[in-house]
């Protein structure tokens, strides 16, 4: 019924033994509707009902609750766990409020004698106001969703303790002030907390995807990865990710939770989930990795991602091409091709640019010995041989990191050294230097100006024979002329080092 401001009289509903009471203050809602709901409160092991301030009157058969400011679906219940009840009775109300704020209501309920079991003490009832899921974030970004079908949609409603807008995806990040079942978001907190949505479980959902990457949310209970179904058998086009500190694959899809998948072309996908309890657990490694080498890469905070690599053995890994990058401020490691899985060329040297972002520096990168192949991981000019099992720390977000998978057979070592033109040049704002060692050598190579200056330094350390190659990311640097320069030596040399010059352009 419709709600006259100012009116501090009971609105009555579908007896005179249940109204509700305004007490003048707040913006009142424009209406209130009220349907009672004889038969068991919709029960979910997952979802908990709170225990509303209230007492009961056993010869009218109400109970009233007060204070309030805000509605729902409500039940009959007796206190549990804390600030969570049982619901006990087999009849519930579904309330609707349209509009209203900073009011304070009360609110009383009758019910039926017959509807209460035979074991509970009508003294005991409380009225109980939910459902609602209850699970943690953490600190900083999330990727989240609506675990039930709420009746109020509004980001600062359903998560008051967020500091962030809710970001969806559509080729961008977009701010969303209301949020909608099914889709997932981007979420910032200031610390690890519990947070309650109140709403209806849903455990069933179609989903529509556009091509390319789409960022979804979950059911009510877990779905298997398995148990989807899709409009075409090819649609999917990756894995599912989740991010917890860093992007991890999962076999399963769980509430709260928000994912990305990617497409290969518009289409649509069937999300049902046969109600098994919450599984908890961190990222699944896919049986087809474990085969590979992995960099751990973690940073201060205690977040780690793993990039793979390994020798060319006839797979396709494109399944495994990282999702958007988080929002500014988040840990995450990838390759530049987008991808945490890279192997070698069977013919050529691959230099393979590695992306590290984080705000609590130092990171460190560990590996095991390296199998199966020749891997140099390069942390600014330093090379490090991979044969062995070892560690490197990186101090800032300015050093320059690059994987080098050399073809693991079937390439000739050089004759002799070589600096090789600069390869593209002009170029605009990176390039690749390749230069040959007919042996080990102690390798330097330097960026220099048309002053002379010394702009930068590419490698400096000892290398393998083999055609190697390096790449100048000239980001910051002006346009113009520069010179780079090879310096080579090696114990085995007798007619001493090895230096050349060349000259490059950089146009912008």
């Amino acid at each position: 019924r419709a709600i006259e401001q100012g009116n501090t009289s009971a609105y009555r509903f579908e007896s005179p033994s249940s109204f509700i009471t305004f007490n003048g203050a707040g913006t009142y809602p424009s209406t209130v509707s009220m349907t009672a709901v004889p038969g068991d409160v919709p029960p979910s092991a997952d979802l908990k009902w709170k225990v509303a301030t209230s007492s009961g009157d056993q010869s009218a058969n109400t109970v009233t609750a007060f204070n309030l400011s805000h509605f729902s679906l409500w039940g009959f219940g007796t206190s549990g766990t804390g600030a969570y009840g049982l619901p006990r009775v087999n009849r519930h109300y579904d309330i609707h409020q349209a509009g209203g704020s900073g009011f304070s209501a009360e609110l009383s309920l009758r019910y039926e004698q017959i509807e209460v079991p035979g074991e509970v003490g009508e003294t005991d009832l409380k009225l109980l106001y939910g459902p609602y899921f209850v699970d943690s974030v953490r600190n900083r970004w999330n990727m989240i969703s609506l675990p039930v079908i709420p009746d109020m949609t509004m980001k600062d409603s359903l998560f008051g303790q967020s500091i962030s807008d809710a970001f969806a995806y559509n080729g961008l990040y977009v701010p969303r002030a209301n949020l909608e079942f099914g889709q997932g978001y981007w979420l910032k907190f200031p610390s690890n907390q519990e947070v309650q949505i109140p709403g209806l479980g849903s455990d069933d959902d179609t989903l529509s995807l556009v091509t390319g990457w789409n960022l979804i949310g979950a059911m009510t209970h877990p779905v298997s990865i398995g148990s989807i179904s899709m409009s075409s058998p090819d649609l999917v086009q990756s894995q599912f990710y989740h991010y917890d500190g860093s992007y991890k694959v999962v076999n399963q899809l769980n509430p709260l939770r928000g994912y990305w998948v990617k497409a290969g072309a518009p289409g649509s996908i069937i999300l049902h989930s046969s109600g098994g309890p919450l599984a908890k657990g961190a990222g699944l490694v896919p049986p087809e990795l474990t085969s590979l080498n992995a960099l751990h890469v973690s940073d201060a905070s205690g977040n780690e991602q793993i990039l793979y690599f390994g020798a060319a053995d006839g797979q396709s890994y494109s399944r495994y091409e990282l999702p958007p990058t988080p929002p500014e401020g988040s840990f995450d490691v990838r390759y530049r091709s987008q991808r945490m899985v890279e192997l070698s060329d069977a013919r050529s040297v691959r230099d393979i640019p590695v992306q590290v972002s984080s705000e609590n520096y130092p990171v460190t990168i560990r590996w095991e010995g390296v199998r199966g192949i020749r891997a140099i991981l390069t942390i600014g000019a330093t090379p490090i041989d991979l044969r062995a099992a070892g560690s490197a720390v990186i101090a800032d977000g300015d050093t320059r990191i690059s994987l080098r998978l050399s073809p693991s057979s079937g390439v000739a070592v050089p004759k002799e050294f070589a600096l090789l033109q600069n390869y593209p040049n002009p170029f605009n704002p990176s390039t690749r230097i390749e230069y040959a060692l007919p042996r080990e050598a102690q390798v330097r190579i330097t960026v220099y100006n048309i002053l002379g200056q010394l702009i930068d330094k590419l490698v400096d350390g000892v290398q393998q024979a083999g055609n190697q190659s390096v790449e100048w990311d000239a980001a910051g640097v002006s346009s113009g002329v520069y010179f780079y320069r090879i310096e080579a030596s090696s114990s085995a040399e007798t007619k001493g080092s090895f230096t050349q010059v060349r000259k490059m352009m950089l146009l912008r």
